[in-house]
Formats: structure tokens, sequence, C-alpha cells
């Protein structure tokens, strides 16, 4: 009798902890422009490498304040976010240039860019009722290593509520913006290329 109450009292302890046991939730950066581009661009582009700073780079998503992370163990990613950031960048720069003329890093030797975009993401966060993105961004020829622009950009845009969800929308609204700003970028870009191509054809 008395083992039945003390396996009893075990089991009433241990069932509510179990009970209320979060599941885990998986999220991914997604992109408006799902556009299958079929123009050929004069000049081709690489995207890549693109790296993110070492607290990022973990499957929780990641929150700082001040010099203290905050790691929640059941909110997510479900890819690396080195591969989200990269697939949604190449999309949104396929739709920004309308080309389907990009290639992703690490390229074939036979498939070796004009230009290529390096990123290198030191921010992701949130911000009170924002999330921010903060990333730096270089465009040069790819043959000759000569670099053409470059960029650091801090972004921001107000999240609806203080969900993950939420968070993870605007990270990718974030995206977008620095794809439209790197898009910009990779247009001067090309017609200097182009023009420096024509000038060293006449000489």
């Amino acid at each position: 009798m008395t083992k039945t109450i003390i396996a009893t009292l075990w089991l009433s302890l241990l069932l509510p902890g179990c009970g209320v046991t979060p599941g885990t939730r998986y999220y991914v950066l997604d992109s408006d422009d799902r556009v299958t581009a079929t123009a050929q661009h004069a000049v081709s582009v690489g995207v890549g490498p693109v790296q993110i700073a070492d607290y990022l780079d973990r499957p929780q998503i990641t929150l700082k304040q001040d010099n203290t992370l905050q790691l929640n163990e059941f909110q997510r990613w479900g890819e690396p976010l080195t591969a989200g950031i990269t697939r949604v960048l190449m999309e949104q720069l396929a739709s920004q240039l309308d080309s389907n003329n990009l290639v992703q890093f690490p390229w074939r030797s036979d498939q070796i860019p004009d230009l290529r975009v390096k990123l290198m993401v030191l921010e992701l966060n949130r911000e009170q009722d924002q999330a921010t993105l903060k990333a730096g961004w270089a465009i040069s020829a790819t043959r000759n290593g000569d670099k053409l622009q470059e960029g650091v950009e801090v972004l921001r845009t107000p999240v609806r509520d203080d969900s993950y969800a939420a968070l993870v929308g605007g990270y990718s609204q974030l995206l977008e913006q620095l794809a439209g700003r790197i898009g910009t970028a990779i247009h001067s870009s090309s017609e200097y290329y182009l023009r420096q191509n024509v000038e060293r054809k006449i000489d």
C-alpha cells in the first residue's frame, strides 16, 4: 500500500510538468518575389559568400540585449540561417534585376560570374517593437577582384506583435529592403563594368 501511494505521488508531480512542456516551432525567412526571371542580364552576378555574425550562427533564434544573448530552445530556424538569407537574397535580386543570370557561391569553374556580391550580416535583432538588420556588403569584379561598391546598411521595420513569427516576418521585409539597395548598386556597377570592358577592347 505504501509503495502504491509513493508511486502515485511521483506521478502527480511529474505529469503536470510534462503537460506544459512547449513544442518546438521552426521558422523560415520568406520572399514575396517568387517570379521566374527570363531575361538574360548583360552582366552575370554571383551571390556569396553570405556570412553571419558568430552569435547568430546557431539553430535557435537569438536575440541580443546589451551584452546578453537570449536563446529560446523552442523557437528555432528551420534551415541554417546563412542558407535562408542567401535564398531570399537570390530571389529578390533575380526580381530586382529581372535576370536569370545569377549564380550562387560556390560556383563552377565554367560559371564564374562577371560581378560578385559578398554579404556579412552583423546583427539581426528585436529592438522594442522593431526588427533590425545591420549588414555590410561589397560588389566586386570577380576575375580581377576590383571592388566597385560597398556599404553598410542599418535597417528597421515595425513588427505587429511580440511573437517570433512576427519577428521573422520583419526580418524577411528587411532582407527585401537590403536586396533593393544592393540591386540598385549592381545596376550602376554593371554599367561601369561594361564601359571598362569596352575601353579595354578599344585599347
